[in-house]
């Protein structure tokens, strides 16, 4: 959908940033997506909205701080 679009378009723009986000836990399409773009969750706000639902953090690393991490993971997995 548009939502995946526009999350591609600007990974594809600014792809040394780190992104975070915050979406209703009750948002299940929403969770999904992030998910399926690489976005982890962080943090959970308990009764965030004023209807008490909590509230996701999702952040999503800069491409070369997942590099750094794949790396990182491949010499520990080499040397052990």
């Amino acid at each position: 959908g548009y939502a995946s679009l526009i999350l591609d378009e600007l990974f594809q723009e600014f792809p040394r940033h780190t992104y975070i986000l915050e979406v209703r836990s009750s948002n299940s399409s929403a969770i999904s997506l992030y998910e399926k773009k690489g976005f982890q969750k962080i943090h959970i706000r308990k009764k965030y909205y004023e209807n008490l639902e909590d509230a996701l953090l999702f952040k999503k690393e800069a491409l070369w701080i997942e590099i750094v991490l794949f790396l990182n993971q491949i010499f520990i997995e080499n040397t052990t």
